[in-house]
């Protein structure tokens, strides 16, 4: 049996499937795409032994970048001056920058000096400044020889080493360009004693000034 169908209709038959058949291929493409990216995202760097990486990234948790220690391929750029890091691609290293020493099975090594331990010191010790000496007093001029205090001194002293008694007191003492003369009272005496002292420290004419008889 022949069936006969308008031409309309079979035109639009037509372009259904084809659009069918669109829509499939791009699904695919799409979700080819989607594995793709899943793929890419799930792979995972893989630090060789010889480098013996550790840490969760370098230099903050979760960066590509690990830092290494004592390996087989690191002995020799181990420095105790600097940390010797490794990053999977030259862009996770150009990011971390430091000095490149070498590459090992696809890791970029890198060494990065460690800050200076003496870091924000002085670069220079301050010099310590010498304790300022104390200015040497000044000698006190001798005292004057001929002075009234001098003079009464020495004769106060060469009453008592004459009388062999202690002076109580210095009755009085008269200036005059000769000398000074100094009267004292004395233990035991009824009168008083005197002494004349010089301009130049010497001393004389110690003498009783009352009745001797009465000594």
């Amino acid at each position: 049996m022949n069936f006969t169908f308008p031409a309309k209709t079979i035109l639009a038959a037509t372009c259904a499937l084809s659009l069918a058949a669109c829509g499939g291929a791009a699904d695919e493409a799409s979700d080819s795409e989607t594995e793709a990216e899943a793929d890419t995202a799930t792979v995972e760097v893989t630090f060789p032994e010889s480098l013996a990486a550790f840490g969760d990234g370098y230099p903050e948790a979760g960066d590509p970048c690990r830092r290494l220690g004592e390996g087989s391929a690191t002995v020799d750029w181990l420095d105790d001056s600097a940390t010797l890091v490794g990053c999977p691609s030259p862009e996770s290293a150009a990011a971390v920058g430091g000095n490149l020493v070498g590459q090992v099975e696809g890791i970029t090594v890198l060494s990065i000096p460690t800050s200076d331990a003496n870091e924000g010191m002085p670069s220079e010790m301050p010099v310590m400044s010498s304790p300022v000496a104390s200015p040497t007093a000044t000698a006190k001029p001798a005292a004057d020889p001929g002075s009234r205090a001098a003079l009464e001194a020495k004769c106060k002293a060469a009453v008592e080493s004459t009388t062999g008694a202690k002076v109580t007191r210095t009755i009085s003492g008269s200036f005059s360009e000769a000398g000074t003369l100094f009267q004292f009272e004395v233990a035991g005496a009824q009168a008083p004693w005197q002494c004349i002292g010089y301009r130049d420290g010497s001393t004389a004419g110690v003498m009783y000034t009352g009745d001797e008889g009465a000594l």
